[in-house]
């Protein structure tokens, strides 16, 4: 019987310890300070502001300038923009040193435009989009907004991404 009741016992405590979880120790893991894959990318950011003509027309800023030897890869852009007028579009990308308001050719990048918030006679919109492209070493990033109609006011754009090396 003292067997028995030892055999069931040994079974009851078996049970009772598989159904009771020991939770595994917490491992606390340090927050990233770079990214190892890509170890000789330097973070870099900018911004610019860019007023429009009265009336409509385009205004340019340009946000970022390679220095030799490097390429920006460009991860996010940000706006606000304000206008009386009529919002036609807004574009980043490779600046051209040939038009003194606005940037053209394939290694421009449109964005898709929110809603415009109306305050009064003021239009605003504003917003950031996440986007991948580069400008190679020599060139410029540039942000360039194009409205039609109204009066003209504040436009500020940004962006971030990293250097490599080339």
């Amino acid at each position: 019987m003292s067997r028995m009741r030892n055999c069931l016992r040994g079974r009851f405590i078996l049970a009772a310890a598989a159904a009771i979880s020991i939770p595994a120790s917490a491992q606390v893991k340090p927050a990233l300070v770079r990214d190892v894959d890509r170890a000789s990318a330097q973070p870099v950011r900018g911004n610019c502001q860019a007023f429009a003509q009265p009336g409509g027309s385009d205004a340019k800023c340009v946000l970022y300038a390679v220095p030799a030897g490097k390429r920006l890869f460009v991860e996010s852009v940000s706006y606000k923009v304000f206008t009386g007028g009529t919002i036609n579009d807004l574009v980043f990308g490779e600046d051209s040193p040939m038009f003194s308001n606005i940037i053209f050719g394939p290694a421009v990048y449109e964005i898709t435009l929110p809603a415009a918030v109306n305050y009064s006679s003021v239009k605003m919109v504003a917003g950031s989009q996440n986007i991948s492209f580069y400008i190679e070493e020599g060139q410029s990033l540039a942000a360039n907004f194009s409205y039609s109609g109204g009066p003209s006011y504040q436009q500020i754009f940004g962006f971030s991404g990293h250097l490599v090396d080339k």
